[in-house]
């Protein structure tokens, strides 16, 4: 007596699933294009804002008065802009790091305590 397998429904044969990695690589390489994209129209804009506004203007802050050119104010506050962006973003990853951290220290003191138990 022979067994045959039926060949011929493809849900009975098992299927190799797709790498991971190759779905994360195209949505990194997609996200980076959008980004990419992102990032040339506001330099656009920004350039365009920067050479429409040249005349000079009086700038008051704090006890500071001055006059200045306007596209150099905006160029400056862009700066001021990114750094604080920038600093926004390593305050809130260090924060999350922080607390990952002491998750996994509480996780494995809590594993060391269970396990010294007799």
């Amino acid at each position: 007596m022979t067994m045959t397998t039926d060949q011929s429904h493809p849900s009975t044969t098992p299927s190799t699933p797709r790498p991971r990695t190759e779905a994360l690589d195209a949505k990194r390489k997609h996200a980076f294009r959008v980004g990419a994209g992102v990032g040339a129209t506001v330099a656009i804009a920004v350039v365009l804002l920067i050479l429409q506004n040249g005349e000079s203007a009086q700038i008051d802050w704090l006890w500071f008065n001055f006059h200045a050119p306007l596209w150099l104010m905006l160029a400056l506050t862009l700066v001021a802009g990114a750094i604080t962006w920038e600093l926004t973003k390593a305050a809130v990853h260090r924060s999350r790091r922080h607390l990952a951290n002491r998750r996994t220290s509480q996780k494995s003191a809590a594993v060391g305590t269970t396990a010294s138990k007799p």
